[in-house]
């Protein structure tokens, strides 16, 4: 693929003897080979030389599912050796007319100007085709023979962009809060070539397991969350109620089984939605695979669904049932309404708000399913309004 800025786009490097000496003959020079993972719909890419970067590129994102991760820890390995032949294979050569560190039409040149470093590698995650996306880097820049490892986060979409604020706005507010963990600083955010750019510090990579369980540890973050922008709101005015309500004007939910249905029909009485909540900050993505851990302290990333106004028990719901939903194994609704609701009160004692969950877990489900359908969703909402505290109209 030949792009109109003079680069060379080659996909698919196989084993055979490198390249260079053919894309030298057609003009083409600085060859750059970058391994394209998953091979069935590459998502990560990463250069396969210097051999210290590539290892650093396998931290960078860490699938959900456990044979991913297994499979990822494989090429790892692997790699550590030197052995790199499955990531020729699937890999993607990049060649210019010109050296392309030499190039100043780049995000990278760019960067370096404004960050007085220069850009040496770069990493590039293509996490989803949502309109909310974003093109995440994982740069590794230099300045006076100080390396120094940075995030950065660029927009092709206007929710992207408002994404990239979003999260920008909550690292400025948690720059200095005391979380009992550690979050990205807010190094920049600019526009390049009409984009949202976003530079953060990066977290320490880790290739240690992802935790799927709801510690001790992460309570105390969740409770020491819930301190910041702590507010009493009425449930209709907050930012849940009115996406709830905004859906079910446009008519999203006629279709939805039942136990959704009856579960609505309450949430939206005038009964329930003058009832006050203690609303706080919260992060909106709290799942295994945005936290690492190492050395038993915490790492928080991606808070760009994170709100200064979201509901108590958001972050804990979202770890719990997204763990056991997406990634498994799933151990049925009874199974799922015990945990949430010891891990529920947990989070209120350490929290010191009020145990006030069953008004606002519907709320979390019918958000959830609004964002994921699932029979997991259907399952629990029914164990739910078995429950006698629950009552539907």
């Amino acid at each position: 693929m030949l792009k109109k800025d003079g680069l060379l786009i080659h996909i698919g490097i196989s084993n055979k003897p490198l390249r260079n000496d053919w894309f030298r003959r057609i003009g083409y020079h600085n060859s750059q080979y970058y391994a394209a993972l998953p091979a069935s719909a590459p998502r990560i890419f990463f250069p396969l030389y210097p051999k210290r970067f590539r290892q650093k590129c396998f931290s960078f994102h860490s699938p959900g599912s456990r044979k991913a991760r297994l499979g990822l820890k494989l090429l790892e390995v692997m790699s550590r050796f030197g052995l790199i032949a499955l990531l020729r294979q699937h890999g993607v050569i990049v060649a210019g007319q010109e050296e392309l560190k030499d190039r100043k039409d780049t995000l990278c040149s760019w960067l370096g100007e404004v960050l007085s470093q220069k850009i040496e590698n770069v990493a590039i995650y293509c996490g989803s085709d949502l309109a909310r996306r974003k093109i995440t880097l994982l740069a590794e820049a230099q300045n006076q023979g100080r390396v120094t490892v940075l995030v950065v986060k660029i927009a092709d979409t206007s929710e992207g962009a408002a994404a990239i604020r979003q999260e920008s706005e909550a690292l400025q507010a948690l720059e200095g809060a005391r979380l009992f963990c550690e979050v990205p600083r807010l190094l920049l955010e600019d526009t390049w070539e009409g984009h949202a750019v976003q530079v953060q510090s990066a977290l320490p990579l880790s290739t240690g397991p992802q935790i799927p369980e709801l510690t001790v540890n992460h309570l105390k973050l969740l409770a020491a969350l819930s301190r910041m922008h702590r507010q009493k709101i009425l449930f209709r005015e907050t930012p849940a109620w009115k996406t709830i309500e905004m859906a079910w004007k446009a008519n999203e939910f006629e279709k939805w089984p039942s136990p959704s249905q009856n579960l609505l029909d309450n949430l939206l009485s005038e009964e329930t939605g003058n009832v006050q909540l203690v609303c706080h900050h919260i992060h909106g993505d709290f799942a295994p695979w945005n936290i690492r851990v190492k050395k038993d302290k915490l790492y928080v990333f991606d808070w760009e669904e994170s709100i200064p106004n979201g509901l108590p028990f958001s972050d804990a719901f979202h770890f719990i049932y997204r763990q056991a939903s997406l990634v498994g194994p799933w151990p049925g609704g009874e199974v799922m309404w015990e945990l949430l609701e010891k891990k529920f009160s947990q989070l209120a004692e350490m929290a010191e708000y009020p145990s006030m969950y069953e008004n606002i877990l519907p709320a979390l489900m019918i958000l959830e399913y609004l964002k994921r359908p699932h029979p997991h969703l259907i399952e629990l909402m029914s164990v739910l309004l078995s429950k006698p505290n629950v009552q539907t109209s």
